[in-house]
């Protein structure tokens, strides 16, 4: 009955600040291009398939560009390119979701394979 318990609170824990994670998140105007984003987004259109964007334009970005790909390949593939910001927001907003519920997975495992290894010792 404890292990339901906790159980339920983790995952009501982790729907709650999912929520106020796209809360937080979620602009009411699309974002502006500054800083490292436009560099992710037009990365993003060099590998995406969505992308309408010539490719002697983003074949110059990546040779400016210092970030591993596997971000922009991320947001190429789901269609998050320089002309649906939105969806690259939304994309970063689920990843930060997806990170904490890794966290919280780990946390139980490692927690669980302490509790067993205290069993055998």
């Amino acid at each position: 009955m404890r292990t339901a318990i906790r159980n339920f609170v983790l995952v009501a824990g982790f729907l709650a600040a999912a929520i106020f994670n796209y809360w937080m998140n979620w602009p009411v105007e699309v974002p502006i291009l500054g800083g490292d984003h436009a560099v992710y987004l037009l990365t993003a259109d060099h590998v995406s398939l969505f992308s309408d964007r010539g490719y002697d334009v983003t074949r110059t970005v990546l040779s400016y560009s210092y970030f591993p790909p596997l971000y922009p390949l991320i947001l190429g593939i789901t269609g998050g390119t320089s002309a649906h910001v939105e969806i690259a927001h939304a994309m970063a907003a689920n990843q930060a979701g997806y990170s904490l519920a890794s966290v919280i997975i780990g946390l139980t495992v490692v927690n669980n394979h302490s509790e067993a290894l205290n069993g055998v010792v």
